[in-house]
């Protein structure tokens, strides 16, 4: 049993040693957090597929400065003014919900990406990034 005791010089390395183990896992699990998060922000503009690509992305090609065909959408709700004067404020936000939910679905399905909403309307690009299609 005596050749399984550390010395005080030992235990003082090992201690060292977990606590610079400590610190990195530390720091990993802050750069897992913040990737996290990267993520969620980003998952409200585009697909997580697509999400995904751009943050595992080495370098930023997918972001620079590339020429390529792409689709532009801008869709609102015809009659909308004339739709909402009838309803309850509550119920034209619970509409508009609906609406834009199901929209951004569509978009994402089809690796669009969401630019803005515009009141009623909204905007979404298609093939601005990496591999996303163009047309059907």
């Amino acid at each position: 049993m005596q050749g399984s005791r550390k010395s005080p010089r030992q235990l003082k390395d090992m201690t060292a040693r977990l606590m610079v183990h400590t610190r990195d896992i530390e720091r990993y699990q802050v750069k897992l957090r913040d990737e996290e998060i990267s993520l969620v922000r980003l998952s409200q503009y585009v697909d997580k597929c697509v999400a995904g690509k751009i943050i595992d992305s080495k370098d930023d090609v997918l972001l620079q400065d590339t020429k390529q065909e792409s689709a532009i959408l801008f869709a609102n709700i015809r009659a909308f003014t004339t739709i909402r004067e009838r309803m309850a404020p509550e119920d034209v936000i619970e509409f508009l919900n609906t609406y834009f939910d199901a929209m951004v679905r569509i978009i994402f399905s089809h690796q669009g990406i969401l630019d803005k909403f515009i009141g009623d309307a909204l905007m979404a690009t298609f093939g601005a990034i990496g591999e996303a299609k163009v047309g059907p």
